[in-house]
């Protein structure tokens, strides 16, 4: 799939490069024949991921240019986060990460709680997702939350459970059901090393004795 973009928000999408160039000096010659020009520098065509990727930096400079500006409108990352509760399987990492990331930076806190329900069905996002819950919800909240997420089938994900356990203080010791689970992952000697050395690092922050009665467990099983 290809495409040729203008400058001024002309696209023109196709799935020859050669019928897209045709079409540039089709609208070349018509822009001519009323007196207006075309600037070729300015027109690109792009084939493949590139189209995606294209795509992408222009949503998010939109974004950008809008929150920046002196009315400082939001309504752009508000169509951003619409768009990824859509359809959140299929929602882009990297818009997801651009979104949250404005989001703590320009205070908005559009449809947060609707990001929270719609996590599970996005855990390749979890990295994102979980920084954002750290700063905006309250550790008891978000104990109760991570615990009816690894009572659920969406726990198989370790590589996303790995980065929700980490959005508890380490300083502030969390509810007995967060600390079990961290023990039997440590105890198991199996899972992944992300998952492993998180509920490590964890537990050994919240009750030293259960860590080292765990490590020596896993130990035995490793």
């Amino acid at each position: 799939r290809s495409w040729v973009r203008w400058m001024d928000d002309m696209w023109l999408f196709g799935t020859d490069v050669s019928a897209m160039r045709r079409a540039q000096i089709d609208l070349q010659s018509a822009a001519s024949s009323i007196g207006l020009h075309l600037n070729s520098a300015k027109t690109e065509v792009y084939e493949g991921s590139d189209v995606v990727t294209h795509a992408i930096n222009i949503e998010h400079s939109a974004v950008d240019g809008a929150l920046e500006a002196t009315s400082k409108d939001r309504k752009r990352l508000e169509e951003m986060i619409d768009g990824i509760l859509l359809d959140p399987e299929k929602a882009n990492r990297t818009t997801v990460k651009f979104a949250v990331n404005r989001m703590l930076k320009h205070k908005v806190r559009y449809r947060q709680r609707e990001m929270v329900a719609a996590a599970p069905r996005m855990p390749h996002c979890a990295d994102a997702l979980a920084w954002l819950f750290a700063h905006r919800f309250k550790q008891a909240a978000l104990a109760d939350w991570f615990v009816a997420q690894t009572a659920s089938d969406w726990l198989q994900f370790e590589w996303s459970t790995s980065f929700y356990i980490r959005m508890l203080d380490s300083g502030a010791k969390p509810r007995r059901e967060v600390l079990d689970f961290a023990a039997r992952q440590v105890e198991s000697g199996n899972g992944s090393v992300q998952l492993l050395a998180a509920c490590a690092q964890r537990l050994t922050a919240w009750d030293r004795t259960l860590a080292r009665a765990s490590i020596r467990a896993g130990m035995t099983r490793a």
